[in-house]
């Protein structure tokens, strides 16, 4: 389960608000909160005021930053001193999302609600949900897929191979943006996958493997006998992602990338199903 914390500089307002609502918003995360400063006093009344508006029960003290919650996979700061705290302590290599949220320590209920409005909203960002294509879509996958790939699809390509026999899924988050897609060529009992990608600024919250599981899903639910996929060889993250998808490498396509130049591992996940009749 990946790990999601929030800093601030107390951890009485901003951040306890912030991880609260966050972890509604993506209950599949383990979200916590943490201060730079932190001295073990009790979270804001005004903070637990404004989340019990919203339904959320909040309460606990404050805590302080510690060596261990360095290993989070996810850090969300309030500002850029946050940040740039975290990063002279030694995460560099880590996601780090700075909010850019005002403290409202010391000002009234109505501030606190309005830092609690503006929490759910940019968080709403990084919410995800999985959902089918639409035609609708074509316009933000072509997109992706020009940030992604030295080799874009074409909306036009996109949309004749939605009309075909390509099934696409798409990530959507909380604002309504698309910011990930899969696509899975269905030919005759066999599955294709055409491409998955994820916007950068969006990768390292499982997008990608939520994806993959709606390819799998959906392959099963057509009683598909397999998916075979082509990945580069260099692409570790996704070959790993992969294998834990239960995808195994069959071969090698040498050659079949360019811009740069690269082999592809060829991976595929075979289905078994049980067709005695009881």
């Amino acid at each position: 389960m990946k790990k999601v914390l929030f800093v601030c500089t107390g951890n009485t307002c901003r951040s306890p608000m912030a991880a609260a609502i966050y972890s509604t918003l993506c209950p599949e995360f383990s979200v916590e909160s943490r201060g730079l400063f932190a001295d073990g006093s009790e979270y804001c009344q005004h903070s637990i005021d404004a989340l019990s508006e919203m339904g959320i029960n909040l309460s606990g003290n404050s805590k302080q930053l510690t060596r261990e919650d360095l290993l989070a996979d996810i850090f969300f700061c309030m500002t850029g001193s946050h940040k740039q705290a975290l990063l002279s302590l030694g995460v560099a290599d880590k996601k780090i999302i700075v909010l850019d949220v005002s403290d409202p320590y010391g000002f009234s209920l109505e501030t606190y609600k309005k830092c609690r409005d503006e929490l759910k909203e940019k968080l709403s960002k990084y919410s995800f949900s999985i959902r089918p294509f639409e035609a609708g879509d074509a316009t933000a996958v072509a997109k992706i897929e020009e940030v992604c790939f030295s080799h874009p699809w074409s909306e036009k390509t996109i949309l004749e191979a939605y009309n075909s026999n390509t099934k696409f899924f798409v990530c959507e988050n909380g604002q309504g943006d698309v910011i990930g897609y899969a696509g899975l060529s269905h030919v005759i009992d066999e599955g294709y996958v055409t491409n998955i990608a994820v916007l950068p600024e969006f990768r390292g919250f499982h997008i990608g493997k939520r994806l993959v599981d709606a390819l799998i899903k959906y392959a099963e639910e057509n009683k598909l006998a397999f998916i075979t996929l082509e990945v580069r060889e260099s692409n570790l993250p996704a070959i790993n992602l992969y294998e834990k998808s239960g995808f195994k490498q069959v071969g090698t396509r040498k050659n079949f990338y360019d811009s740069p130049k690269e082999n592809a591992s060829l991976m595929t996940r075979e289905f078994k199903y049980d067709n005695s009749c009881n």
